[in-house]
């Protein structure tokens, strides 16, 4: 059987990194919080690139905070949709 990739929009929805977007193939993943650490580690490693060290210090702060909610995996392999990952205490 050959892998099919298939590739959702995620967005970083929050104070300090909104807008932050990237292309994911959600096929190499079982959970949502594999997707949410695949996309600050992507982060991460850009700040890091660009020196940005307030802000790594900042993201490293709020890291255990982000999440996505109202969507579970199954959901996003299937809808090809834009879906957002905040930090904003809503899953609580």
């Amino acid at each position: 059987m050959n892998y099919v990739p298939i590739y959702r929009k995620f967005t970083l929805s929050c104070n300090t990194f909104s807008g932050f977007t990237l292309r994911v193939d959600v096929a190499r993943f079982n959970h949502l919080n594999e997707v949410v650490e695949y996309v600050l580690t992507s982060l991460r490693e850009h700040l890091k690139e660009l020196g940005l060290d307030s802000l790594l210090n900042q993201l490293s702060t709020l890291w255990s905070l982000y999440h996505i909610h109202d969507y579970d995996i199954e959901t996003v392999w299937l809808e090809d949709n834009e879906y957002y990952i905040c930090n904003h205490g809503c899953n609580k």
